[in-house]
């Protein structure tokens, strides 16, 4: 309600729900958008792996860094020699999963980044033929208006 009782809808007319215009392009951009957040969510993935991957080497690089070797039998040394050994290949392996984790992140990332570039030029794409219809439908509206307006002064 406005001042004096009369509600806005009286003195503005009524409120026109705001709706964009449909275009061709709406299927695209519906589907590049749906590839976008694939794409996204591919690369949180692949960040959470790399994560996973760099927290697994540090465990195994404290595991290969330990020295369980004691004055003890040559038998114990042995025995603490190959678990350091089988320990530094854990970690040559955990490396080389933390290197094809970053390998896959990059990728993601570079993915991610198409995906969103090809979503925004369909989005620039749509909008522009939007606001060339929104013209349109402003020229016609200032047509039909002065056609009005000649009629109202010519009678």
């Amino acid at each position: 309600m406005v001042r004096g009782g009369h509600s806005t809808a009286l003195l503005y007319g009524p409120i026109q729900p705001v709706v964009t215009t449909a275009t061709r392009l709406d299927p695209l951009l519906r589907l590049r958008e749906r590839t976008e957040e694939r794409a996204q969510q591919a690369l949180a993935e692949a960040i959470r792996g790399m994560q996973g991957a760099a927290a697994n080497v540090e465990v195994k690089k404290h595991a290969a860094s330990a020295d369980h070797r004691t004055a003890s039998s040559a038998t114990e040394w042995l025995l603490a020699e190959e678990t350091h050994l089988r320990a530094r290949g854990d970690l040559k392996k955990a490396e080389a999963a933390l290197e094809a984790a970053r390998g896959k992140q990059d990728q993601s990332r570079a993915a991610a980044a198409v995906a969103q570039q090809s979503a925004e030029v369909v989005r620039r794409a749509a909008d522009r033929k939007r606001a060339e219809h929104r013209a349109a439908e402003g020229r016609a509206e200032r047509k039909q208006l002065d056609q009005i307006a000649l009629l109202l002064r010519v009678g």
